[in-house]
């Protein structure tokens, strides 16, 4: 009787083993039935993350080395993509981009270590479009440039651009111009006109400064509400207007003194 009982419970496991064997082998052959499937989500995948530049498809993503920066510039709307309002001047020159890439930095030849920059992706910045090296990335209209160029940071890009919502990069200082009689109203950079004569200014915001040898921050000498008096020999700085007053970026290495 025993013998009997345990007879059948080991008939019951083994067409348990072997009706779930069956099943697996079923799943499997389903599975593998339809390869073009497979296919098919491993080709969606590749065009998920499909790069292209000057409209030829590579490999990987574009990425920026060294000291330079990935900028996608902003199409000429009246506002960009984060709803920054752009003046005419600023949007038909393109001065205005998001980054989308930062290197490690330049190498220190002194110790070996990356220069530290301080942009980040997703900044909003104000730059020449006259200095880096323009291409076509997925199709946007992009910029390679270095660090060292970008004039400021717009801080708040869901308010409109203006002195008070920038912040200067590096040595650069924000200066508002004394006496100037600048007619328009809405935010305009254009190139600096040069002359051999010195400028006053009332300094409107300051950059941190640059970083030395050993990777420290040099403090700046100038401060908010200083006069000063600088001299716009480097193509380096840009004007702008708004609300009627007349505005500059300079080096502070450009400053001669202030009072």
């Amino acid at each position: 009787m025993k013998f009997s009982v345990l007879a059948s419970l080991v008939t019951i496991s083994l067409t348990a083993a072997l009706g779930k064997r069956v099943t697996m082998s079923s799943n499997l052959n389903f599975v593998t039935s339809n390869p073009r499937q497979l296919q098919r989500t491993s080709s969606q995948r590749r065009m998920a993350t499909e790069y292209k530049l000057e409209n030829k498809i590579i490999r990987g993503p574009l990425t920026a080395l060294n000291e330079f920066v990935l900028i996608q510039k902003d199409e000429a709307y009246d506002t960009t993509e984060a709803g920054v309002f752009i003046g005419d001047t600023m949007r038909k020159n393109q001065y205005i981009g998001k980054v989308l890439g930062v290197g490690t930095g330049a190498v220190n030849t002194k110790n070996g270590e990356r220069v530290p920059i301080d942009i980040q992706v997703g900044d909003v910045v104000i730059f020449n479009p006259s200095d880096g090296s323009k291409l076509k990335y997925n199709d946007k209209e992009c910029l390679l440039i270095s660090n060292e160029e970008i004039l400021a940071k717009i801080n708040d890009a869901s308010e409109e651009v203006k002195p008070d919502n920038v912040t200067p990069f590096y040595d650069r200082v924000l200066i508002k111009l004394i006496d100037t009689n600048a007619a328009s109203s809405s935010l305009v950079i254009m190139p600096e006109s040069k002359n051999d004569k010195s400028t006053d200014g009332l300094v409107v915001a300051v950059g941190d400064g640059i970083y030395d040898s050993n990777n420290n921050k040099i403090p700046m000498d100038i401060r908010v509400n200083d006069y000063i008096k600088f001299s716009p020999f480097s193509n380096e700085s840009c004007e702008f207007t708004y609300n009627g007053e007349k505005f500059t970026f300079v080096r502070a290495r450009y400053i001669m003194a202030k009072y």
